[in-house]
């Protein structure tokens, strides 16, 4: 008899039910991966791209996990242009996305994590700021992100305005960047921490009234960058030694265990407070303000 013939006609109201039953079922919005010879990309259409040289993705129960290998000369890039955020390394990338499920939303980045050297780049108006490590996990904070790094990490931080510089080593380390960034580069860190065998270097350009130029040097082990405002703190613990040789700091300072840089909100150093444990009777609380007196006018006198 043959296969019996399909009425459309008979079924078509049924069909149109179907369809729009379908369509108000809330969609899950994945990001979109592009694979090109050579290449693999997965990007949330937010200004969120991971480019590599090869990958895989897969559907989990959480969102989308994903693996992407690097490419040969480039590495693994991952860049948010929103928060101004740039990540590269020569290794593997493992993360997991999590989908939208709302109209309007967009799918968000959880977490990377990465077992290869890594340099993460935020940059600002006047500068920027860099983390590197041997390993890094970053995972997304609010509208910013936060990396814990391991293994040689390096923090820097140019301020093309100014002309000064801070570069901090550690051996391990966590830094938050986030999107209130403005100003020097300091401040595109909301935070950072550093521990192990630390060592800051701050070279301070030239400002009157307030800093001379020179190289300022101090070890400890613990450094501690403290929240944005009106003046931050840049705080370092344990067996410091300090070294400088501009007029507000020169020479050395040794048997300290407390050093505390405030900064205005230009990143320029406007007070220096170095403490010692009294019970060792090694060094007792100093402070030696850095912003220079104002000069005084007639008489010959300062």
């Amino acid at each position: 008899m043959g296969n019996p013939r399909f009425d459309y006609r008979r079924h078509q109201g049924r069909i149109s039910a179907l369809a729009i039953a379908i369509a108000l079922i809330p969609a899950i919005v994945y990001p979109q991966a592009a694979k090109a010879a050579g290449s693999f990309t997965v990007s949330n259409n937010a200004g969120v791209t991971i480019t590599g040289g090869g990958g895989s993705r897969r559907k989990t129960a959480e969102g989308l996990a994903f693996s992407i290998s690097p490419k040969p000369g480039v590495g693994v890039i991952f860049e948010d242009t929103q928060a101004g955020l740039k990540a590269v390394t020569q290794g593997n990338l493992d993360g997991l996305i999590l989908p939208a499920t709302k109209k309007g939303e967009k799918a968000q980045l959880k977490s990377a994590r990465t077992l290869s050297p890594v340099v993460i780049t935020k940059t600002v108006p006047n500068g920027s700021s860099t983390a590197s490590g041997n390993s890094a996990v970053v995972t997304r904070a609010g509208a910013g992100y936060d990396a814990d790094l391991t293994g040689k990490v390096i923090l820097t931080s140019t301020d093309s305005q100014l002309g000064q510089n801070l570069v901090a080593n550690g051996d391990r380390g966590s830094v938050s960047f986030d999107q209130g960034a403005n100003g020097s580069g300091l401040n595109s860190l909301a935070a950072a921490t550093l521990a192990g065998s630390v060592r800051v270097q701050l070279k301070l350009a030239a400002i009157p009234n307030v800093q001379d130029a020179g190289n300022y040097v101090a070890t400890g082990d613990k450094l501690v960058l403290g929240p944005r405002g009106a003046t931050r703190t840049l705080t370092l613990t344990g067996d410091i030694k300090i070294s400088g040789d501009s007029n507000e700091q020169s020479g050395t300072v040794t048997g300290a265990t407390r050093l505390i840089l405030t900064l205005n909100s230009k990143g320029e150093v406007i007070g220096e407070e170095i403490v010692g444990d009294e019970s060792t009777g090694k060094q007792i609380s100093t402070v030696i303000p850095t912003t220079k007196p104002p000069v005084k006018k007639g008489g010959g006198g300062v």
